[in-house]
C-alpha cells in the first residue's frame, strides 16, 4: 500500500513536472523578462519626461501656468492643460520608444 508521504511525492512530482512543462510551452520566461524590462522602461521613459523634456518646456512656455488651464462648460470643469502636457508627455514616449526600436534594429543589422 501507498503510505501518505509517496502520495504526497507522487502529487508533487506530477503538479511540478506540468508546471514546468506549462511554462516551456507557453514561453512565461520571455513574457516575465518583458514585464521586468517594461517596468525599468517605464520609470526610464517617466525620469526624461519629469526632469529633462518638461523643463525644458518650461524654459519655452510655463508649465505650471498650462496645467491651471481649465475649460468650462456649463456646470462641468475641463482641466484641458493638463490633458495637454498628458498629451505631450505620451507623444515623447511614443517617440522615445520608436527611436529606441529604430536604434535596436540597426544594431542587429550591423
Amino acid at each position: 500500500m501507498d503510505t501518505d508521504s509517496d502520495t504526497i511525492k507522487r502529487l508533487t512530482i506530477f503538479d511540478m513536472s506540468g508546471f514546468f512543462q506549462f511554462v516551456k510551452s507557453n514561453n512565461i520566461l520571455v513574457f516575465i523578462i518583458a514585464a521586468v524590462l517594461s517596468s525599468y522602461f517605464n520609470e526610464f521613459a517617466t525620469g526624461l519626461n519629469n526632469y529633462i523634456v518638461m523643463p525644458l518646456l518650461g524654459g519655452l512656455f510655463d508649465v505650471k501656468e498650462l496645467e491651471k488651464k481649465k475649460m468650462h462648460i456649463g456646470n462641468a470643469e475641463m482641466e484641458v492643460g493638463k490633458m495637454i502636457l498628458l498629451i505631450i508627455k505620451c507623444l515623447l514616449i511614443v517617440i522615445i520608444v520608436l527611436l529606441s526600436y529604430e536604434l535596436f534594429l540597426h544594431s542587429i543589422k550591423s
